[in-house]
């Protein structure tokens, strides 16, 4: 019984480990980006993913509303996403 216990705790901590960076991120947006207006790399984001959904969901549709992505996938797949909308095009 002990060892379903550590393989539950196992397979779940990257999720609460996710979770609790997601919410540390989420504050600090919220606390420095609230009152201002959308920025050119969030509008070209949110037209991407409109466009091409099956390429791009952002991490807040990923987080909020897909059930079926691990929170510690959709953190790993939006510092992807946050690496590619912050370069410069070059590679």
């Amino acid at each position: 019984m002990k060892s379903i216990f550590h393989e539950f705790e196992a397979s779940r901590k990257p999720d609460s480990d996710a979770i609790a960076d997601l919410a540390v991120a989420n504050f600090i947006e919220m606390r420095d980006k609230v009152g201002q207006r959308i920025s050119s790399p969030e509008k070209i984001e949110a037209w991407f993913s409109a466009k091409h959904p099956e390429k791009w969901i952002p991490l807040y549709t990923m987080v909020t509303f897909s059930p079926d992505i691990r929170y510690s996938e959709a953190l790993r797949e939006g510092q992807r996403q946050e690496s590619i909308m912050k370069s410069d095009g070059t590679r």
